[in-house]
This record gives structure tokens, sequence and C-alpha cells, in this order.
């Protein structure tokens, strides 16, 4: 078992950088491997590259335990950097932006590490015990703040009153440099202390591996065919604490929220390696990690889920077939809000500006929204609260559950839809980790009671296997596992997808015989949304899937099935033969064999046939997909087929080859506390600057590659005179365990 003094080290002050380089692309970068990797370790400086030049010099052998080498380090420069990637690498960065966060109150320096709510920020301050509960300061601008709390390891709990914090620390905060820099803010340092990348305001400190990287690098990134990622962690004040325990199990780690979202987690998982700039990318990659683990170890592989309707319309099916709740402190386990006003477990962000436009909104707010909101307001779904016209960041939505973090947005060319809003809206609140649903406003207008029992089923705080992407009206028809299954049986390759499909040998199905004649005439004599459908099935289109058309099954004449993955495909129109009882017992009897069954209104086939058969074609793929989206890209339409993370094979995992993905989208605070005897799931290397002895950063440094290999490291480090910490030199490490 490790302690905390096995993470000490001799550092001299004067390598303790207090200052940047004049260029960002100036540092230096030691490379450290483990001895043996198959990594082959560029020699030569770029600068160098001449015939004959002796560079043995720059790569060294350390050995460990007095017996074989036990790590292998190479002197180089940032821009060195590149020569390390692979085309299919994708490189992780964390966009937090650092806010000027240290300010003076009264006399009292504050520094603010925590968002609570827009408003109310948890602070340090070095005169803490000078400061009581009820206490009002006054800021240098005569903002004034108010002390509702103190608490020993979080500081003082300050509300602000104001109308945007931000605005107010823009004006009269400083920069909050780490103490061991010693000095007080400079003007450069607000651009210094700062990645170019920057984005989200939110952090208390630098990401500072970032700090090392200029637009001109970062495109020779993408260059070098590998691929960008710019995930969130907001840094608060524990990066750069001490661990005071010496037992490593006594310390209590501090929370920092993070946000993978899941377009990004594809990418991620995609990758032939993942290179994390920085610890706190490398955090919010592993918390991703562990999710996943916790997610899905033990669950049945492949997962693929059936929407009820292709993308036609506005219809939103949500990226997990479920509700995420996303964790946070202070609040219940699975991460379900407390009290709903109050937004407990999310701090968002707000536009004061848009405020009265809300007000105005709800007042003459659209017929589908007033008759919807009838049906939401006073907890009547699930008794949850819902808040109308709520204003996040710069946007207005529709409707809002805090508690579920979940937003209801009603779309339709009459109802104020404009494209590249949406789009740009989606993201945004994505990223702020919320669930997005389109519902059209003729859904509503038809039957609001049918779209808010709809909307029950779905927001209920218990999974529930139902999900619709309309409401159960004209036929539409979703399986209850939401998923296409492949059964087994005897003869059938591993998963039970049929090897002929027209001798339908994984499923013996009945056939009434009687029925065989009329179905030929049906072939013959079938609708224009058969005629259109068929032109794009047939012929193996689909995937070099076989499709039938008109089969016989039973009693009953299906319109298109595939028997290789047991799954029926049927049109439903009011012109075309739809009778409820017949379809309900129908679908009832071809899910009691086995097979699959998806309603596709003969309007959706109208209007696209070739959109509709590329939907079909995602959903029935028998190799998972990449794919994974939190809202649409485009009025609504949810565009992936099968919704769901892809899993890669690896040694060790259930039945079928499936393995654990990397990461799984995440936007919840973490805690995580990496020391040696972790097992790294989802990154390879990892780039970062040079910490502080005794610190958790060392210590997940240390778990990465080894921790007598990172002993060696900064003592060469040291005897290079390399420079330490925010300002300092970096490393590029790669995983021992690899």
């Amino acid at each position: 078992m490790y302690h905390t003094s096995d993470f000490d080290f001799e550092l001299p002050t004067e390598l303790i950088a207090s200052h940047p380089l004049a260029r960002r692309d100036a540092s230096r970068m030691l490379v450290v491997l483990p001895h043996g990797t198959d990594c082959k370790v560029p020699l030569l400086w770029r600068g160098d590259r001449r015939a004959g030049l002796d560079v043995t010099h720059q790569v060294k052998l350390y050995y460990a335990n007095g017996g074989e080498p036990g790590v292998v380090l190479a002197d180089k420069h940032i821009r060195d950097f590149l020569d390390y990637l692979r085309p299919g690498d994708v490189v992780v960065f964390n966009n937090s932006r650092v806010i000027p966060a240290r300010f003076n109150a009264s006399g009292h320096e504050i520094t603010l590490h925590t968002a609570k709510t827009d408003k109310d920020w948890w602070g340090l301050c070095k005169k803490f015990n000078k400061i009581n509960i009820g206490d009002t300061l006054n800021m240098d601008d005569g903002t004034k703040i108010r002390v509702m709390d103190k608490d020993d390891e979080s500081g003082l709990l300050l509300h602000f009153d104001c109308d945007n914090v931000f605005d107010v620390l823009n004006a009269v905060g400083k920069m909050p440099l780490p103490p061991y820099m010693k000095r007080d803010e400079e003007i450069a340092d607000r651009e210094r202390y700062q990645t170019v990348y920057a984005e989200p305001m939110g952090s208390m400190a630098a990401p500072t591996a970032g700090l090392h990287f200029t637009p001109e690098l970062m495109s020779e990134i993408e260059k070098r065919g590998a691929k960008i990622v710019k995930i969130t962690l907001h840094v608060g004040a524990g990066t750069w604490m001490p661990v005071k325990t010496e037992n490593l199990n006594e310390h209590k780690m501090h929370s920092e929220w993070c946000c993978i979202t899941p377009i990004q987690a594809d990418i991620i998982n995609n990758a032939t390696r993942v290179i994390a700039v920085g610890t706190t990318s490398m955090r919010t990659l592993e918390s991703a990690h562990q999710l996943a683990l916790k997610t899905l170890a033990g669950a049945k592989f492949p997962t693929p889920s059936l929407r009820a309707t292709p993308p036609v319309e506005g219809n939103f099916v949500d990226g997990e077939n479920k509700i995420k709740f996303p964790s946070s402190e202070g609040c219940p386990q699975g991460g379900v809000g407390v009290n709903s006003k109050k937004d407990k477990c999310l701090s968002l962000p707000q536009n004061p500006n848009l405020k009265q436009r809300a007000v105005e909104l709800r007042k003459s707010g659209s017929l589908p929204e007033a008759l919807l909101w009838k049906e939401l307001k006073g907890k009547k779904i699930n008794g949850l609260d819902f808040d109308r016209q709520k204003v996040i960041g710069n946007y207005i939505v529709d409707f809002f559950c805090p508690a579920i973090n979940f937003v209801i947005e009603i779309d339709d060319k009459t109802h104020d839809f404009k494209e590249d809003y949406d789009i740009k809206r989606d993201e945004y609140l994505q990223g702020l980790g919320l669930k997005v649903m389109h519902i059209p406003a003729s859904d509503v207008l038809k039957n609001p009671g049918n779209v808010a029992q709809w909307i029950k089923n779905i927001v209920s705080l218990t999974p529930t296997p139902s999900f619709h992407a309309t409401p159960p009206v004209e036929g539409n028809f979703v399986d209850g596992e939401n998923k296409i299954k492949f059964p087994s049986s005897e003869g059938c390759p591993q998963g039970g997808v049929g090897v002929n499909s027209k001798k339908d040998k994984c499923l013996s199905l009945p056939q009434n015989p009687n029925l065989k004649q009329r179905a030929v005439e049906l072939r013959k004599s079938g609708s224009l949304p058969e005629a259109l459908l068929w032109k794009e099935l047939k012929g193996k289109k689909i995937n070099g899937l076989d499709f039938d058309r008109q089969k016989v099954i039973g009693n009953y004449i299906v319109d298109f099935f595939c028997p290789a993955i047991n799954f029926v495909i049927e049109i439903d129109d009011k012109t075309h033969d739809f009778k409820e009882d017949y379809d309900i017992k129908r679908d009832e009897y071809l899910q009691g064999l086995g097979l699959k069954v998806m309603h596709i209104p003969a309007s959706d086939v109208l209007k696209n046939p070739g959109n509709v058969a590329q939907w079909i074609k995602n959903i029935v793929s028998l190799t998972p997909t990449p794919s994974f989206h939190a809202t649409p890209p485009v009025e609504g339409n949810f565009v992936d087929g099968e919704n769901k993370i892809k899993f890669p094979s690896s040694e060790g995992c259930p039945q079928g080859g499936v393995g654990i993905p990397r990461v799984m989208p995440i936007c919840q605070s973490t805690n995580i506390f990496i020391t040696p005897g972790y097992k790294f799931g989802a990154v390879d290397i990892l780039l970062t600057n040079f910490h502080l002895p005794k610190s958790t950063l060392f210590m997940l440094v240390s778990a990465f590659a080894g921790l007598s290999e990172m002993k060696a490291a900064y003592a060469h480090a040291v005897a290079e005179k390399y420079r330490f910490f925010s300002y300092g030199d970096c490393c590029l490490l790669f995983r021992k365990d690899a």
C-alpha cells in the first residue's frame, strides 16, 4: 500500500516557473517511456535532421532496483509532439476557460472555486476565521456579497447581489495564479494563463498542459491524420493542493464538473490511441470510462435500439432511449434534484436580458404550447415540476424540468423554427448536460393528452422499456425492448443471425397455404408506398440483406420481411388497410414468434423513400455503429439508426466478444482519485506539466507511467533544469501497462 510520503521528491525552488516563456511553443518536452515499449522514440531534434549528427546523448536509460533498465528518457521540444502522432489518434484537450476568480472584498482576498448556482459560489479566503455567516462584504466596484455558509474545506459560500457574476469578475477580478508563483497578476497573465482554445468559463486554474499549444501546432495535429476533441472539466482549487493525510484512503478528493458529449464519445471510442493533453482531460476521460464500466458491466450485447418512425417531421428519440439523470454533489443517488425550482443539481447560466422576453412569451405563447402546458403544470408528470419559457444561457426553451435536466421543444414551421438556431441551441444545451426532446406541434394539436402520457413514460424516474418517437397513433408501433432481437437457434451463427435468408433456417415460421395466392396478387397490385419502398429494399441494397415482399407468416401477410434477422416492416396509413384491432393482434402474434415488427407511416415513404431506406439500413445493420446523439441536428430529426455506443471487441469480454467502450457520455461532477494500482481504460498517452511533490497529480502520473519511472524522470528533469509547474515545461508519458 502506498503512502503520501512515497510521492515526495526534492525540487529546487529556482526551477519553479513564475512567468511564461516568450512563446507558447518554446517549452521543452521530456519523453518518458517504459523500457521495452514498442513505441519507437524519434531520436533527432526537429532542427537537426542532418546525416551523421551524433544525437545519442539525448536518450538515456534509467535503471530500476539495480537491474534491467526501467525507463527510457528523451529530451525533446513541444513541437516534437507531432512526431509521436499516428493516423487515427485522437488528441483530447480541456477547453475550460479560467475565470478571473480572485478579488478583494472589504479588505479580504477571496478566490472563487465552485459555483453552486449562477449567483452562489464557494470561495477560499485567507482570513476565513474573521468572517461570519450573515456578513455582507463589498467588492471594489460596490457589488455586495453575503456570506451564506462556512466550511473548513470549501471556505465561504457567497451570494452575489448582481445580475451577472461573470461580468463583475471580468471588471474587478484577477487571474487566480497558483500560490507557488508568489506574485500578483500581471497584464500578460490575462492572455497567457489561458489556452488559445478556451471556451466555457468555469475554471479557477488553467489546464496547464494546453498552454503550450498554438493554433498552428493544433492545425499540424490534424494534418498528421489525428483528430482533436475538446472536452470540458472546470478546474477547482484542489488541483494544486497537497495531500495532507499520510494514508491515501483518508484523503477527500475535491469535486469538479466535467462533460463529454455523445458525439465526442463516438470519436474517442473509435480512436486508435487516445492522447490526453493534461491531467484534467485524463481525469474526465477516466471518469467517463468508470461510468461505462458501471453502466455496461454485465449487460447483454449487442443492444441496437429501434425507433418507431423514420426521421421525418421532427420526431425525436433520446440518445440512450431513456432520460439520463446526471449525478451532482448534494443530489440524491442518480442525480435527480430535490428542489426543481432552484436547479440544485446543475448550475445553469442565464442571460438576464432575456428574462423579460421570457415573461412575455409565457403570456403570448402558441396554442400548442398552451395545450401542452395544461398537461404538464401542477406536477402532473410523475410529480415533477416543469418550467415554461425557461432562460438557459442565451436561449429561451419551451419547457424545462430541472429535477432531471430535461428540455422539451415544440417544433413547427409556424412555431419560430430556425434550422441553424435550433442546431446551435441543442449543441449548447447538450454541452451543459441537458437532454433535449423535440415534439411536432401537429402531434400536440392532435392529442395533447396523448403526448403528455408519452412524456410521462419517458421521464419516469425508473427506466421504462417503451419509448415512442411519436405518440401511439396511426399504427406507429414500438417494441417493448426497443431493439432488434436476434434469437439464437441451433444451426445458426452466434447471435442467431440466419445464414440463408430464403430458407428461414434460424426461425421456423408457420404459413397458412390458403394465403399464398393472395400474397402473389398483392405483390402485383400493392400500393404506391409499398412499391416505392420495395424499390429501395430489393436486391440486397440494405446491408446485403434479402427482403421478401408480401410474406405469408401464419394467418397474416406482412408487407416486408427480412428472415436473416427476423424483422418485419409494415406500412400503415388510413388509406392502406389500417385496422387497429387487426394490427394489434397481428403484431402480438408475430412478436410471439420471436419477430420484430416496425411500422412506418405511408406518408413518410411517399415524402422521401430514400430517407426511410437509409434509416432502415442504419437500424438493421448487423455490425454495431459508433454514432450516438443526444439531440437531433435538424428539425428534431434523430438521425442515428442504432442509437448506441460502439462496444469494441476485447479479450475477456462477455459472450459475443463485445467489450466496454473507452468512455460513455458524461456531464456531471467527478472526484476520481487515481493512484498506483488503478487500471486505465481510456487513455494511452498523456502530455502533462511537472507537478508538485505529494500532490494528487503526481500520484496520477505515477499510476500512469510508474512511480519509479516518474521519480527517475523528475530527477532527470531537475538535473537538466527543466522548468516546473503551471508556466513550466512538459513531459510526454506512455502508459506503463500498454
